[in-house]
């Protein structure tokens, strides 16, 4: 936003604004940031600008523009959030598979558990060598023991 001084006016400009519910609105030089203060919020607001030319004389009060305008906040696909997988370790916001070593028959119970901030429902797909072989959060792997005589 830039704000044009006219007349030969040497009067300092003030550009403020009030946030709204969902909104924060901060101003520096007249440039203008809009941020959400509600994580995952999005939706329509009204804030409302002035302008200031913090001049009052004898003559008149002060005179000060007041414009509202909507600000738009979009919705965004947020990350799904996984919070538990089975033999795996989280670090920095990276899972990394731990290393297993089970006997002939013996069964691994894979899990995971995960939400989607956004309330879409979650599909899941277990793949072992390129193959699907579960399609829910969870898959029981059990080694393939073959008696040859």
């Amino acid at each position: 936003m830039i704000v044009a001084q006219t007349f030969g006016e040497t009067d300092v400009l003030t550009l403020s604004a009030t946030n709204s519910t969902h909104i924060d609105v901060t101003i520096t030089n007249f440039d203008v940031i809009f941020e959400s203060n509600t994580p995952n919020w999005n939706g329509t607001e009204d804030v409302t600008f002035y302008l200031d030319d913090n001049v009052a004389d004898s003559r008149s009060s002060r005179d000060i523009v007041e414009q509202t305008i909507q600000v738009t906040v979009n919705n965004i696909d947020d990350e799904i959030v996984v919070t538990d997988l089975s033999y795996a370790t989280i670090t920095a916001g990276i899972w990394t598979p731990d290393d297993q070593i089970i006997n002939e028959t013996d069964v691994l119970n894979f899990s995971i558990t995960a939400t989607d901030p956004d309330g879409n429902t979650l599909e899941y797909s277990w793949k072992l060598d390129g193959e699907e072989v579960s399609i829910t959060d969870l898959y029981d792997f059990t080694t393939d023991y073959t008696l040859l005589l």
